[in-house]
């Protein structure tokens, strides 16, 4: 995840590169934003898995607004926001995101609406090898449990009508 400002040239050169389409998150690290400290570990997954995955037309950003002044052409009234800055389209409107604030929803999010098309090639795209695994297993144990708990059900069903 890349530090950007409007203090020096970071978010021109990081965040207006016109070849490169940039999601930058609006937030504070002052304490003020309860809101952004719950978003904060999401949005580093997001940086870390888009690295991982290779993705480099995609630069995932951060700018502190209580240490220095977003673009005035962005309404960061309400925090965090996170803003797509399209690869040849780096005037408004811009897309905004909105919705769950997770891992995958957000990788979903920035695939749909970047300028330059980008494909993950996993078939979980927000774990690494290890906890792709583990999500599975998961899910088939939940699944399991589900289905031994509707068993019992219809088992019980079944002796109450006898």
């Amino acid at each position: 995840m890349i530090p950007v400002t409007t203090l020096d040239s970071s978010f021109n050169t990081i965040v207006l590169d016109e070849t490169t389409d940039a999601v930058v998150l609006f937030h504070t690290e002052d304490g003020s934003c309860p809101s952004c400290e719950h978003l904060a570990p999401y949005y580093k997954k997001l940086a870390t898995r888009m690295q991982a995955l290779d993705i480099n037309s995609v630069k995932i950003a951060r700018m502190d607004v209580s240490k220095t002044p977003p673009p005035t052409d962005v309404d960061a009234s309400h925090l965090p926001l996170i803003v797509l800055y399209r690869a040849y389209a780096k005037t408004p409107p811009y897309v905004y995101f909105s919705g769950i604030a997770k891992v995958r929803p957000l990788m979903d999010w920035v695939q749909q609406n970047v300028g330059k098309p980008i494909h993950y090639n996993v078939e979980l795209p927000q774990f690494d090898g290890t906890d792709a695994q583990l999500f599975k297993q998961q899910l088939k144990a939940r699944e399991e449990a589900r289905r031994l708990h509707q068993n019992r059900r219809a088992v019980e069903e079944r002796d109450e009508e006898l």
